[in-house]
């Protein structure tokens, strides 16, 4: 999920399994854990939040690579 455009979002999510929801606003730097109702800054994270996190960042990264002008397309 990305709120606004893949490459300059405001916000980022991923949903995982029935209920595991991650956010975090590339604006502000705040991420959440929202099923748990917990949010800290990006740079406090730690453990399983800080995965849960990093995870969501590679799956935006991933896109973005995957929605990239290909030139043999074009």
């Amino acid at each position: 999920m990305t709120v606004g455009d893949l490459e300059r979002p405001t916000q980022i999510g991923i949903a995982e399994g029935a209920s595991t929801l991650t956010s975090l606003r590339l604006d502000t730097g705040e991420a959440c854990m929202v099923e748990k109702k917990q949010c800290a800054g990006a740079g406090d994270l730690t453990g399983a939040f800080r995965d849960r996190v990093d995870r969501l960042i590679r799956v935006w990264g991933s896109a973005r690579w995957q929605n990239r002008s290909d030139p043999k397309r074009d």
